[in-house]
């Protein structure tokens, strides 16, 4: 357990996870913001924040080899939403205090939030390589289990009649592709080349297995009842570090897994205007294990 939001932020920066603050826009003001990329190159546009928007602000090092990825981008932004609990959750002292119904809440929130994160990246990043794909460039054999399991066969053969192969496979997919089940993760990852199992201490089981994953303890969050949620029924049975150390572990083995996505992805699909943090990206300084 490090029980450490400092500690906690040195270890995410190694990972290319940079820190915001929200805040509360206390007047109207014009900003410049990146809207996109022309050949290489960010397009700004003004942008006007209203009185009482809530914004973000960089509170920490920023990594812009990553950051222009908008997959990534967002998946940041995400974590950070989740981990603004934290601070707050490592101050329990007691087992009474953490039974407070706020306190509780705040663990389920941040869990909730986590699997969120990760199902949102894993949905947008799939869409992005789709959309620059041609059908043509699948694997047949892969293509077929995909369209299978997903249930797009019809839709495919249909459109396929007035396409041709040279069209993207995004334009068939649904609004919501439900990564968070195993197989289906699995099958479509494979379909565009990035292995989603060869990731270290077997984070893939630990966040997808049916039994105690920590998809699995979202859905039981979110359909359960509050008393039995930590199966705990007596308060003396209650572990406040092993909870907390709970929240934290699964805060890096969903930053670690995204990395390990993400890193790939970069590599194999990079979109012009990361050849240059694709270079820096190369260039830095990080453990060997990260840089590997």
């Amino acid at each position: 357990m490090y029980k450490n939001e400092k500690k906690l932020w040195e270890i995410l920066n190694k990972y290319c996870i940079s820190k915001f603050s929200f805040h509360i826009q206390d007047k109207k003001e014009e900003h410049k913001v990146i809207t996109g990329f022309i050949e290489g190159k960010p397009v700004e546009e003004l942008r006007v924040i209203e009185s009482g928007e809530i914004t973000l602000g960089l509170d920490g090092r920023i990594h812009k080899h990553l950051t222009l990825s908008p997959f990534f981008a967002e998946f940041t932004v995400n974590l950070n939403r989740a981990i603004y609990f934290y601070p707050e959750i490592i101050k329990v002292q007691s087992k009474e205090e953490f039974f407070n119904k706020r306190v509780v809440f705040l663990f389920h929130t941040i869990h909730i939030l986590l699997i969120i994160a990760l199902e949102i990246y894993l949905n947008s990043t799939f869409r992005g390589v789709t959309q620059r794909l041609p059908i043509r460039l699948y694997d047949e054999k892969l293509l077929r289990r995909f369209l299978k399991i997903f249930n797009l066969k019809k839709i495919f053969l249909t459109k396929l009649i007035k396409w041709n192969s040279e069209y993207p496979l995004s334009n068939l997919l649904p609004d919501r592709m439900d990564f968070l089940q195993k197989k289906k993760c699995k099958i479509a990852y494979k379909l565009i080349d990035i292995n989603v199992l060869n990731v270290e201490n077997s984070i893939w089981e630990k966040i997808f297995s049916s039994t105690d994953g920590y998809i699995q303890k979202r859905h039981r969050l979110v359909h359960s009842s509050p008393e039995n949620v930590f199966k705990v029924r007596n308060i003396n049975q209650f572990d406040r570090i092993r909870e907390i150390t709970e929240i934290e572990n699964t805060i890096l083995d969903i930053v670690k897994f995204v990395f390990h996505i993400e890193n790939q992805r970069l590599f194999k699909y990079p979109d012009p205007y990361e050849v240059g943090p694709l270079e820096s990206f190369i260039n830095m300084t990080l453990e060997p294990s990260i840089k590997k």
